[in-house]
């Protein structure tokens, strides 16, 4: 492989050792360069109309770049995700490591926003996108039967909500509440990019 081109918006290819141009996944291209974070964690015994947060501090970028979060949710029970700008935060919580997927690279903090779980939050702030909502399956759901017994759905949903770019001069609160009539499990997981800034003059 010769080298990577990509576009100002991160589309990559790589040109082969025979001069053909193959476009590649700018999540990939972003890991091969060290730019890619993941962080996640495990909420227990979520209790009905409760409650879990994460929050995001991209501060700690330059005004040179930009970070793109996708959120992943597992989850065992109904829940609404929001995403919220400016919470009005009392203590940012426990921190999570957030891992380079490039292990070649640095896998420190030092260039992704920081991330806590549980902070103290008086006010969750402004609504940043829509409101998404991840059902449950139903655990009597059978995906496939075979000689050694029945696997079933295990009660679990997974939910990908939409790319987002943060704004590195502001807090940003992830906030997943079950909507469900039971306690549950939920697993809050994220993306990190850091990507050149086009979007500022």
């Amino acid at each position: 492989m010769a080298f990577a081109p990509c576009n100002r918006y991160g589309v990559a290819g790589i040109i082969d050792d025979e001069g053909r141009h193959i476009v590649g996944s700018d999540v990939l291209h972003a890991v091969r360069q060290g730019r890619a974070f993941r962080f996640a964690h495990r909420f227990t015994a979520v209790a009905p109309a409760a409650a879990v947060d994460i929050l995001l501090d991209p501060s700690a970028n330059d005004a040179a770049t930009v970070v793109r979060l996708v959120l992943e949710i597992d989850t065992g029970v109904d829940c609404s995700v929001g995403i919220y700008e400016v919470p009005t935060v009392i203590a940012p919580g426990t921190e999570l490591v957030a891992y380079n997927l490039n292990r070649n690279g640095d896998p420190s903090m030092n260039s992704v926003p920081a991330v806590y779980h549980t902070p103290t939050v008086s006010a969750a702030g402004t609504l940043a996108a829509p409101v998404a909502y991840v059902t449950a399956a139903l655990p009597v759901d059978i995906l496939y039967q075979g000689t050694m017994g029945d696997v079933g759905a295990g009660g679990a949903a997974h939910g990908t909500l939409p790319e987002i770019y943060l704004d590195r001069t502001k807090k940003y609160l992830v906030r997943v509440t079950n909507i469900g009539t039971g306690a549950g499990n939920t697993v809050v997981a994220g993306r990190l990019i850091r990507e050149p800034n086009y979007y500022e003059g």
